[in-house]
């Protein structure tokens, strides 16, 4: 039975996912496990400079792939009440969930891994890579007692210095794109 810490996520569709989520909790969100860092109170409320007119703009000049949006340009979402564009902007990806559909599939060499069902366009967001967030130091002790456990995958990621997800326990369903010989994505914090 697949842990979970959220009632919303749907049940598995798949045996491979079944066994997958058995080996870690689920979560829909990052766990923040110690104070940020580089976080100044109101980071990430940089007011954009879109304008989108539904009469006359195609949709995505509302914060999207086209417009100049500068919160989209720096990698960070707006912020509902501050962007000019209002319900129609489209660089909330991560805050109103849109991800893609994926499933978890189970690799000949390397674990589990992670496929899209549909075909996803160019520059497309796939998924929100979500863990606990930890400090460096704790980072490495967990690293060490991963070894020492006999782990044979790990998923840890850096965001910034002294501030590491590790998807190892609790996380998302990101943590299974694997790394690939030809790459089609790209990760961004």
């Amino acid at each position: 039975m697949p842990l979970t810490t959220d009632a919303r996520l749907p049940p598995p569709r798949t045996d491979a996912e079944r066994a997958a989520l058995a080996t870690f909790e689920l979560l829909t969100e990052s766990v923040i496990t110690r104070p940020a860092l580089g976080r100044a109170e109101g980071a990430g409320d940089y007011p954009c400079m879109c304008r989108y007119n539904p009469d006359a703009d195609p949709l995505a000049t509302a914060c999207g792939p086209h417009a100049q949006c500068i919160n989209r340009q720096l990698f960070v979402e707006c912020v509902p009440g501050v962007c000019p564009v209002g319900k129609k902007c489209q660089n909330r990806r991560i805050l109103t969930r849109q991800s893609a559909a994926v499933e978890v599939v189970q690799t000949a060499q390397k674990g589990f891994g992670l496929r899209a069902l549909e075909a996803l366009p160019a520059g497309a967001f796939v998924l929100e890579y979500t863990g606990e967030v930890i400090s460096r130091s704790m980072f490495l002790r967990r690293a060490k007692a991963y070894s020492a456990l006999g782990h044979r995958h790990f998923y840890f990621m850096s965001l910034q210095k002294d501030e590491i997800i590790d998807a190892q326990r609790k996380g998302g369903l990101a943590r299974f794109i694997n790394h690939s010989c030809n790459p089609n994505c790209e990760t961004q914090k």
